[in-house]
Protein backbone atom coordinates (compact mmCIF):
# COMPACT_ATOMS: atom_id res chain seq x y z
CA UNK A 1 0.00 0.00 0.00
CA UNK A 2 1.52 3.37 -0.97
CA UNK A 3 2.38 5.98 1.98
CA UNK A 4 1.36 8.82 0.03
CA UNK A 5 0.79 10.50 -3.64
CA UNK A 6 2.55 9.41 -6.71
CA UNK A 7 2.86 12.37 -8.77
CA UNK A 8 3.97 12.19 -13.08
CA UNK A 9 4.97 14.59 -15.20
CA UNK A 10 4.96 14.15 -18.49
CA UNK A 11 7.66 16.82 -19.90
CA UNK A 12 9.50 16.97 -16.73
CA UNK A 13 12.78 18.75 -18.58
CA UNK A 14 10.26 21.95 -18.40
CA UNK A 15 11.81 24.99 -17.03
CA UNK A 16 8.47 25.30 -14.99
CA UNK A 17 9.13 22.22 -13.42
CA UNK A 18 10.34 23.86 -10.19
CA UNK A 19 7.02 26.03 -9.72
CA UNK A 20 5.79 22.46 -8.91
CA UNK A 21 8.13 21.78 -6.29
CA UNK A 22 7.85 25.08 -4.69
CA UNK A 23 3.71 24.27 -4.79
CA UNK A 24 4.65 20.93 -3.44
CA UNK A 25 6.40 22.64 -0.43
CA UNK A 26 3.95 24.94 0.51
CA UNK A 27 1.04 22.22 0.36
CA UNK A 28 3.13 19.62 2.42
CA UNK A 29 0.56 18.83 5.37
CA UNK A 30 -2.58 18.98 2.63
CA UNK A 31 -0.92 17.03 -0.50
CA UNK A 32 1.62 14.38 0.83
CA UNK A 33 3.43 13.35 -2.38
CA UNK A 34 5.75 10.42 -1.73
CA UNK A 35 7.15 9.95 -5.10
CA UNK A 36 7.54 12.22 -8.48
CA UNK A 37 8.18 11.27 -11.52
CA UNK A 38 9.65 13.25 -14.66
CA UNK A 39 9.49 11.67 -17.65
CA UNK A 40 11.25 13.41 -20.65
CA UNK A 41 12.54 12.13 -24.21
CA UNK A 42 15.62 14.34 -23.44
CA UNK A 43 17.52 12.50 -20.54
CA UNK A 44 20.32 14.99 -19.65
CA UNK A 45 17.54 17.46 -19.64
CA UNK A 46 14.95 15.72 -17.50
CA UNK A 47 18.32 14.70 -15.33
CA UNK A 48 19.21 18.30 -14.92
CA UNK A 49 15.39 19.38 -13.70
CA UNK A 50 15.30 16.28 -11.25
CA UNK A 51 18.81 17.12 -9.17
CA UNK A 52 17.52 20.82 -9.27
CA UNK A 53 14.06 19.65 -7.89
CA UNK A 54 15.45 17.29 -5.57
CA UNK A 55 17.92 19.99 -3.69
CA UNK A 56 15.03 22.43 -3.43
CA UNK A 57 12.82 19.70 -1.31
CA UNK A 58 15.14 18.68 0.49
CA UNK A 59 16.27 21.85 1.83
CA UNK A 60 12.84 21.94 2.99
CA UNK A 61 12.92 19.05 4.77
CA UNK A 62 10.46 16.69 2.66
CA UNK A 63 11.29 13.37 1.97
CA UNK A 64 10.11 13.06 -1.73
CA UNK A 65 11.08 10.64 -4.07
CA UNK A 66 11.96 11.90 -7.90
CA UNK A 67 12.72 9.63 -9.93
CA UNK A 68 13.44 9.94 -13.91
CA UNK A 69 12.38 8.13 -17.03
CA UNK A 70 11.75 8.28 -20.84
CA UNK A 71 9.03 6.21 -20.66
CA UNK A 72 5.36 7.29 -20.48
CA UNK A 73 4.14 3.91 -19.47
CA UNK A 74 6.58 3.83 -16.64
CA UNK A 75 6.00 7.21 -15.66
CA UNK A 76 2.27 6.66 -15.27
CA UNK A 77 2.60 2.90 -13.57
CA UNK A 78 -0.11 3.05 -10.27
CA UNK A 79 0.12 7.19 -10.40
CA UNK A 80 -2.49 8.78 -8.97
CA UNK A 81 -2.05 11.94 -10.90
CA UNK A 82 -0.38 12.91 -13.84
CA UNK A 83 0.31 16.48 -14.86
CA UNK A 84 1.47 17.09 -19.09
CA UNK A 85 4.19 20.25 -19.57
CA UNK A 86 5.64 18.96 -22.67
CA UNK A 87 6.35 20.91 -25.61
CA UNK A 88 6.63 18.70 -29.17
CA UNK A 89 9.19 20.81 -31.26
CA UNK A 90 10.73 22.52 -28.53
CA UNK A 91 11.14 26.50 -28.28
CA UNK A 92 12.27 26.14 -32.06
CA UNK A 93 8.85 25.10 -32.61
CA UNK A 94 7.53 27.64 -31.06
CA UNK A 95 9.83 30.17 -32.88
CA UNK A 96 8.43 28.36 -36.16
CA UNK A 97 4.60 28.86 -35.05
CA UNK A 98 5.53 32.89 -34.16
CA UNK A 99 7.30 33.76 -37.35
CA UNK A 100 5.63 32.00 -40.27
CA UNK A 101 1.72 32.85 -39.77
CA UNK A 102 2.81 36.70 -40.80
CA UNK A 103 4.61 36.16 -43.54
CA UNK A 104 0.99 35.22 -44.98
CA UNK A 105 -1.10 38.32 -44.15
CA UNK A 106 -3.13 39.22 -41.78
CA UNK A 107 -2.22 36.44 -38.99
CA UNK A 108 -1.25 36.48 -35.46
CA UNK A 109 2.03 35.09 -34.94
CA UNK A 110 1.25 33.46 -31.16
CA UNK A 111 1.95 29.81 -29.90
CA UNK A 112 -1.30 28.81 -29.17
CA UNK A 113 -3.60 30.88 -31.04
CA UNK A 114 -4.36 30.36 -34.78
CA UNK A 115 -2.33 29.48 -36.85
CA UNK A 116 0.24 28.81 -35.32
CA UNK A 117 -1.70 27.37 -31.82
CA UNK A 118 -3.33 24.77 -34.64
CA UNK A 119 0.33 23.51 -35.38
CA UNK A 120 1.45 23.15 -31.93
CA UNK A 121 -1.95 21.34 -31.52
CA UNK A 122 -1.56 19.26 -34.49
CA UNK A 123 2.45 18.03 -32.36
CA UNK A 124 0.75 17.73 -29.42
CA UNK A 125 -2.56 16.06 -29.70
CA UNK A 126 -1.04 12.85 -30.75
CA UNK A 127 1.51 12.53 -27.41
CA UNK A 128 -1.82 13.60 -24.69
CA UNK A 129 -3.59 10.70 -26.52
CA UNK A 130 -1.32 8.64 -26.21
CA UNK A 131 -0.46 9.62 -22.34
CA UNK A 132 -4.07 9.24 -21.39
CA UNK A 133 -4.52 6.16 -23.03
CA UNK A 134 -1.08 5.12 -20.52
CA UNK A 135 -3.27 5.97 -17.88
CA UNK A 136 -6.15 4.16 -18.90
CA UNK A 137 -3.96 1.20 -18.59
CA UNK A 138 -1.27 1.42 -15.87
CA UNK A 139 -2.08 4.49 -13.69
CA UNK A 140 -3.73 3.90 -10.25
CA UNK A 141 -7.74 3.47 -10.49
CA UNK A 142 -9.87 6.98 -10.90
CA UNK A 143 -6.36 8.68 -11.31
CA UNK A 144 -6.69 11.99 -13.13
CA UNK A 145 -4.79 13.22 -16.08
CA UNK A 146 -4.49 17.48 -15.64
CA UNK A 147 -3.07 19.13 -18.71
CA UNK A 148 -1.01 21.89 -18.74
CA UNK A 149 0.52 21.50 -21.74
CA UNK A 150 -0.77 24.30 -24.79
CA UNK A 151 -2.92 24.66 -26.29
CA UNK A 152 -4.60 23.23 -23.24
CA UNK A 153 -8.44 23.88 -24.33
CA UNK A 154 -7.63 21.76 -27.48
CA UNK A 155 -6.10 18.94 -25.98
CA UNK A 156 -8.49 18.50 -23.56
CA UNK A 157 -10.52 18.40 -26.30
CA UNK A 158 -8.79 15.44 -27.76
CA UNK A 159 -9.12 13.81 -24.41
CA UNK A 160 -12.23 14.10 -23.75
CA UNK A 161 -13.23 13.01 -27.64
CA UNK A 162 -11.19 10.07 -27.53
CA UNK A 163 -10.61 8.57 -24.33
CA UNK A 164 -12.41 7.55 -21.35
CA UNK A 165 -10.64 9.17 -18.50
CA UNK A 166 -10.57 11.33 -15.33
CA UNK A 167 -9.57 14.45 -17.26
CA UNK A 168 -9.15 18.26 -16.87
CA UNK A 169 -7.02 21.41 -18.26
CA UNK A 170 -5.65 23.90 -16.85
CA UNK A 171 -4.31 27.51 -17.88
CA UNK A 172 -2.85 29.60 -14.90
CA UNK A 173 -5.02 32.12 -16.27
CA UNK A 174 -7.87 31.82 -14.26
CA UNK A 175 -5.57 31.11 -10.98
CA UNK A 176 -3.09 34.39 -11.44
CA UNK A 177 -6.18 36.17 -11.93
CA UNK A 178 -8.22 35.50 -8.87
CA UNK A 179 -5.14 36.02 -7.23
CA UNK A 180 -4.14 38.91 -8.35
CA UNK A 181 -7.82 40.36 -7.98
CA UNK A 182 -7.69 40.04 -4.07
CA UNK A 183 -4.85 41.43 -4.00
CA UNK A 184 -5.80 44.44 -6.57
CA UNK A 185 -8.69 44.93 -3.98
CA UNK A 186 -6.70 44.59 -0.93
CA UNK A 187 -9.64 41.95 0.41
CA UNK A 188 -10.13 38.69 2.00
CA UNK A 189 -9.85 36.13 -0.41
CA UNK A 190 -12.94 34.51 1.30
CA UNK A 191 -15.01 37.43 0.11
CA UNK A 192 -14.16 37.44 -3.80
CA UNK A 193 -15.44 35.15 -6.15
CA UNK A 194 -14.44 34.84 -9.51
CA UNK A 195 -17.49 33.71 -12.35
CA UNK A 196 -14.99 32.63 -15.48
CA UNK A 197 -16.50 31.36 -18.89
CA UNK A 198 -15.37 31.00 -22.61
CA UNK A 199 -12.54 28.58 -23.82
CA UNK A 200 -8.86 28.18 -23.18
CA UNK A 201 -7.38 31.91 -24.21
CA UNK A 202 -10.86 33.17 -24.38
CA UNK A 203 -11.96 33.51 -20.72
CA UNK A 204 -14.40 36.57 -19.57
CA UNK A 205 -14.76 37.34 -16.18
CA UNK A 206 -16.71 38.24 -13.86
CA UNK A 207 -16.05 39.43 -9.99
CA UNK A 208 -18.27 39.45 -6.47
CA UNK A 209 -17.26 40.86 -3.77
CA UNK A 210 -18.97 39.87 -0.69
CA UNK A 211 -21.82 38.89 -3.10
CA UNK A 212 -22.16 41.52 -4.69
CA UNK A 213 -20.56 42.27 -8.59
CA UNK A 214 -18.33 44.98 -8.59
CA UNK A 215 -17.40 44.40 -12.04
CA UNK A 216 -17.39 47.14 -13.70
CA UNK A 217 -15.63 49.26 -10.90
CA UNK A 218 -13.03 46.11 -10.56
CA UNK A 219 -11.98 46.67 -14.07
CA UNK A 220 -10.03 49.26 -13.44
CA UNK A 221 -8.92 48.68 -9.92
CA UNK A 222 -7.35 45.02 -12.00
CA UNK A 223 -5.88 47.48 -14.92
CA UNK A 224 -4.06 49.67 -12.61
CA UNK A 225 -2.71 46.83 -10.40
CA UNK A 226 -1.24 44.72 -13.68
CA UNK A 227 0.17 48.27 -14.85
CA UNK A 228 2.38 48.26 -11.50
CA UNK A 229 3.30 44.64 -10.71
CA UNK A 230 3.69 42.65 -13.76
CA UNK A 231 6.81 42.87 -16.17
CA UNK A 232 6.41 44.28 -19.07
CA UNK A 233 6.04 40.91 -21.59
CA UNK A 234 2.71 42.26 -23.30
CA UNK A 235 -0.25 44.15 -23.81
CA UNK A 236 -1.68 41.93 -20.87
CA UNK A 237 -5.36 43.22 -21.01
CA UNK A 238 -8.02 44.62 -23.64
CA UNK A 239 -8.65 48.25 -23.50
CA UNK A 240 -10.90 49.69 -20.73
CA UNK A 241 -13.73 50.64 -23.51
CA UNK A 242 -13.35 47.12 -24.71
CA UNK A 243 -13.84 46.07 -21.22
CA UNK A 244 -17.26 47.97 -20.29
CA UNK A 245 -18.45 47.50 -23.75
CA UNK A 246 -18.25 43.61 -22.96
CA UNK A 247 -19.53 44.08 -19.40
CA UNK A 248 -17.19 41.62 -18.50
CA UNK A 249 -13.27 41.69 -18.35
CA UNK A 250 -11.81 39.80 -21.45
CA UNK A 251 -8.92 37.90 -19.23
CA UNK A 252 -5.53 38.17 -21.09
CA UNK A 253 -3.44 39.09 -24.12
CA UNK A 254 -5.19 36.86 -26.11
CA UNK A 255 -9.21 38.31 -25.89
CA UNK A 256 -7.15 41.49 -27.19
CA UNK A 257 -6.69 39.56 -30.58
CA UNK A 258 -10.22 38.90 -31.21
CA UNK A 259 -11.60 42.54 -30.59
CA UNK A 260 -8.76 44.26 -32.12
CA UNK A 261 -6.98 42.26 -34.11
CA UNK A 262 -5.34 44.28 -36.60
CA UNK A 263 -3.77 46.40 -33.68
CA UNK A 264 -2.66 43.40 -32.41
CA UNK A 265 -0.84 42.30 -35.40
CA UNK A 266 0.85 45.62 -35.51
CA UNK A 267 1.55 45.26 -31.30
CA UNK A 268 3.49 42.12 -32.18
CA UNK A 269 5.32 43.55 -34.68
CA UNK A 270 7.05 45.66 -31.97
CA UNK A 271 7.42 43.01 -29.34
CA UNK A 272 11.21 43.54 -29.01
CA UNK A 273 11.11 47.13 -27.98
CA UNK A 274 9.82 45.97 -24.51
CA UNK A 275 13.30 43.53 -24.39
CA UNK A 276 15.17 47.12 -22.18
CA UNK A 277 12.19 47.96 -20.20
CA UNK A 278 11.64 44.22 -19.28
CA UNK A 279 15.18 43.53 -18.26
CA UNK A 280 15.40 46.92 -16.16
CA UNK A 281 12.64 44.99 -14.38
CA UNK A 282 14.48 42.18 -13.95
CA UNK A 283 17.13 43.84 -12.77
CA UNK A 284 15.36 44.75 -9.57
CA UNK A 285 15.31 40.91 -8.16
CA UNK A 286 18.42 39.54 -10.70
CA UNK A 287 20.92 42.24 -10.18
CA UNK A 288 23.47 41.99 -12.51
CA UNK A 289 22.35 38.46 -14.03
CA UNK A 290 21.38 39.33 -17.28
CA UNK A 291 24.34 42.10 -18.10
CA UNK A 292 26.19 41.77 -21.49
CA UNK A 293 22.95 39.61 -22.31
CA UNK A 294 22.22 40.65 -26.39
CA UNK A 295 18.72 41.87 -27.16
CA UNK A 296 19.19 43.08 -30.70
CA UNK A 297 18.65 39.17 -31.99
CA UNK A 298 15.34 38.61 -30.39
CA UNK A 299 12.67 39.90 -32.71
CA UNK A 300 9.86 37.78 -31.27
CA UNK A 301 8.93 36.60 -27.34
CA UNK A 302 9.30 33.25 -29.11
CA UNK A 303 13.00 34.51 -29.52
CA UNK A 304 13.86 35.50 -26.06
CA UNK A 305 11.92 32.51 -24.72
CA UNK A 306 14.36 30.64 -25.97
CA UNK A 307 17.32 32.18 -25.45
CA UNK A 308 16.40 33.34 -21.47
CA UNK A 309 15.27 28.97 -21.69
CA UNK A 310 18.89 28.38 -22.31
CA UNK A 311 20.14 31.00 -19.87
CA UNK A 312 17.64 29.50 -17.42
CA UNK A 313 19.16 25.70 -17.65
CA UNK A 314 22.72 26.19 -17.44
CA UNK A 315 22.22 27.84 -13.91
CA UNK A 316 19.91 24.98 -13.53
CA UNK A 317 22.70 22.83 -13.97
CA UNK A 318 24.54 24.77 -11.58
CA UNK A 319 22.01 24.36 -9.27
CA UNK A 320 21.45 27.86 -8.80
CA UNK A 321 18.20 29.56 -7.63
CA UNK A 322 18.94 32.29 -9.82
CA UNK A 323 17.46 30.07 -12.54
CA UNK A 324 14.27 29.79 -11.26
CA UNK A 325 13.50 33.41 -10.19
CA UNK A 326 14.74 34.21 -13.90
CA UNK A 327 12.12 31.39 -15.25
CA UNK A 328 9.19 33.07 -13.52
CA UNK A 329 10.31 36.57 -14.07
CA UNK A 330 10.56 36.51 -17.96
CA UNK A 331 8.00 33.60 -18.80
CA UNK A 332 4.36 33.96 -18.51
CA UNK A 333 3.95 30.29 -16.81
CA UNK A 334 4.43 31.03 -13.19
CA UNK A 335 0.90 30.01 -11.66
CA UNK A 336 0.43 26.55 -13.62
CA UNK A 337 2.08 24.45 -10.85
CA UNK A 338 -0.32 25.91 -8.36
CA UNK A 339 -3.42 25.96 -9.97
CA UNK A 340 -2.51 22.16 -11.29
CA UNK A 341 -1.90 20.82 -7.63
CA UNK A 342 -4.34 23.17 -5.84
CA UNK A 343 -6.97 21.37 -8.20
CA UNK A 344 -5.37 18.17 -7.97
CA UNK A 345 -5.70 18.69 -4.28
CA UNK A 346 -9.33 19.48 -3.89
CA UNK A 347 -9.90 16.20 -5.78
CA UNK A 348 -7.66 14.17 -3.15
CA UNK A 349 -9.15 16.20 -0.09
CA UNK A 350 -12.58 16.26 -1.34
CA UNK A 351 -12.64 20.31 -0.82
CA UNK A 352 -15.24 21.47 -2.77
CA UNK A 353 -13.62 24.14 -4.28
CA UNK A 354 -14.79 26.66 -6.99
CA UNK A 355 -11.64 26.33 -9.50
CA UNK A 356 -12.20 26.83 -13.35
CA UNK A 357 -10.94 24.09 -15.27
CA UNK A 358 -11.10 23.22 -19.07
CA UNK A 359 -13.74 20.39 -18.73
CA UNK A 360 -16.66 18.89 -20.67
CA UNK A 361 -19.13 21.66 -19.64
CA UNK A 362 -22.36 19.37 -19.47
CA UNK A 363 -24.83 21.86 -20.74
CA UNK A 364 -24.19 23.96 -17.96
CA UNK A 365 -23.34 26.82 -21.08
CA UNK A 366 -26.59 27.29 -23.40
CA UNK A 367 -26.36 27.46 -27.10
CA UNK A 368 -23.29 24.91 -27.02
CA UNK A 369 -23.22 21.36 -27.08
CA UNK A 370 -23.18 19.90 -23.91
CA UNK A 371 -20.70 17.40 -24.77
CA UNK A 372 -17.78 19.38 -25.65
CA UNK A 373 -15.07 21.33 -23.62
CA UNK A 374 -15.19 24.48 -22.27
CA UNK A 375 -13.41 26.99 -19.54
CA UNK A 376 -15.84 26.61 -16.81
CA UNK A 377 -16.09 27.78 -13.33
CA UNK A 378 -16.29 24.25 -11.51
CA UNK A 379 -17.04 22.69 -7.85
CA UNK A 380 -14.16 20.26 -7.34
CA UNK A 381 -14.49 17.43 -5.14
CA UNK A 382 -13.14 13.70 -4.55
CA UNK A 383 -16.08 12.54 -6.98
CA UNK A 384 -15.31 14.59 -9.84
CA UNK A 385 -15.88 18.25 -11.32
CA UNK A 386 -19.10 19.88 -11.64
CA UNK A 387 -19.70 22.76 -13.95
CA UNK A 388 -21.60 25.58 -12.61
CA UNK A 389 -24.50 26.98 -14.82
CA UNK A 390 -23.47 30.18 -16.51
CA UNK A 391 -26.69 31.52 -18.05
CA UNK A 392 -27.20 33.42 -21.10
CA UNK A 393 -23.86 35.37 -22.69
CA UNK A 394 -23.77 38.15 -24.32
CA UNK A 395 -24.51 37.45 -28.24
CA UNK A 396 -20.91 38.56 -29.70
CA UNK A 397 -19.35 36.60 -27.03
CA UNK A 398 -21.36 33.37 -27.67
CA UNK A 399 -20.49 33.98 -31.64
CA UNK A 400 -16.55 34.44 -29.93
CA UNK A 401 -17.15 31.00 -28.14
CA UNK A 402 -18.72 28.65 -30.83
CA UNK A 403 -16.71 29.77 -33.70
CA UNK A 404 -13.12 29.01 -31.57
CA UNK A 405 -14.90 25.42 -30.59
CA UNK A 406 -15.47 24.67 -34.51
CA UNK A 407 -12.01 25.54 -34.83
CA UNK A 408 -10.69 23.24 -31.54
CA UNK A 409 -13.09 20.17 -32.66
CA UNK A 410 -11.70 20.14 -36.56
CA UNK A 411 -8.41 20.59 -35.12
CA UNK A 412 -8.43 17.34 -33.33
CA UNK A 413 -10.11 15.58 -35.91
CA UNK A 414 -7.02 17.30 -38.24
CA UNK A 415 -4.42 15.85 -35.36
CA UNK A 416 -6.32 12.42 -35.07
CA UNK A 417 -6.76 11.25 -38.57
CA UNK A 418 -3.67 14.42 -40.41
CA UNK A 419 -6.74 15.21 -42.35
CA UNK A 420 -5.49 18.38 -44.15
CA UNK A 421 -9.02 19.74 -45.00
CA UNK A 422 -10.23 19.47 -41.49
CA UNK A 423 -6.47 21.34 -40.33
CA UNK A 424 -7.17 24.16 -43.58
CA UNK A 425 -11.51 23.64 -42.27
CA UNK A 426 -10.04 24.52 -38.90
CA UNK A 427 -8.30 27.89 -39.71
CA UNK A 428 -11.37 28.95 -41.97
CA UNK A 429 -13.02 28.36 -38.93
CA UNK A 430 -11.47 30.47 -36.69
CA UNK A 431 -12.80 34.13 -35.86
CA UNK A 432 -9.10 35.62 -36.14
CA UNK A 433 -8.67 34.07 -39.98
CA UNK A 434 -10.32 36.51 -42.53
CA UNK A 435 -8.27 34.94 -45.85
CA UNK A 436 -8.47 31.48 -47.20
CA UNK A 437 -5.63 32.22 -49.34
CA UNK A 438 -3.57 33.16 -46.15
CA UNK A 439 -4.57 30.89 -44.04
CA UNK A 440 -3.94 27.58 -46.53
CA UNK A 441 -0.34 29.65 -47.58
CA UNK A 442 0.68 29.74 -43.53
CA UNK A 443 -0.73 25.76 -43.30
CA UNK A 444 1.17 25.02 -45.93
CA UNK A 445 4.30 26.70 -44.73
CA UNK A 446 3.48 25.01 -40.82
CA UNK A 447 3.33 21.90 -41.69
CA UNK A 448 6.79 21.46 -44.04
CA UNK A 449 8.27 23.14 -41.40
CA UNK A 450 7.24 20.81 -38.73
CA UNK A 451 7.01 17.62 -40.41
CA UNK A 452 9.32 15.72 -38.41
CA UNK A 453 6.74 15.65 -35.94
CA UNK A 454 3.49 14.99 -38.18
CA UNK A 455 4.25 11.93 -39.84
CA UNK A 456 0.19 11.46 -40.09
CA UNK A 457 0.69 14.50 -42.76
CA UNK A 458 3.13 12.97 -44.44
CA UNK A 459 1.01 12.30 -48.06
CA UNK A 460 0.02 16.29 -47.93
CA UNK A 461 3.08 17.13 -47.02
CA UNK A 462 4.86 15.42 -50.22
CA UNK A 463 2.40 17.19 -52.07
CA UNK A 464 3.26 20.77 -50.77
CA UNK A 465 7.08 20.31 -51.50
CA UNK A 466 6.23 19.09 -54.95
CA UNK A 467 4.06 22.10 -55.81
CA UNK A 468 0.90 20.61 -55.82
CA UNK A 469 -2.41 21.45 -53.63
CA UNK A 470 -3.05 18.62 -51.39
CA UNK A 471 -6.97 19.51 -51.72
CA UNK A 472 -6.64 17.75 -55.42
Amino acid sequence: MKNGIKLAQIGGGSSYTPDFAEIMIQRRDEFPISEWVLMDIDAERNAILANFVRSMLASAGMNVTVNTTTSIQEAVADADFVVTTMRVGLSQGRILDETIPPKHGLLIGQETTAPGGLAMGLRNIPVILDVASAIKQYAAPNAWLINLANPSGMLSEAVNQHCHINVAGLCNGPTVARTFMVKALNANPKDVFCKIIGLNHLIWMKVFYKGEDITESAMEIFADYLGKNLPPLRTEMAPMNIQKFAGWIPMGPYLRFYYELPESIEDHKHTAERWPELFKFIKKDLGDLLDGFEIKDLPTRAHMVKAMEERTLALYAKGDMQGYKLATLTRGGRGYAEAGLSLASAIWNNKNEIHGPDVCHQGTLPGLDPSVVTTTTALVNKSGIYPLAVGPLPRHMMSFIQAAKNYELLAVEAAVTGNYHAALEALIANPLIVSFNQAKSALDELLVAHKDYLPLFHDSIEKIERGEDPLG
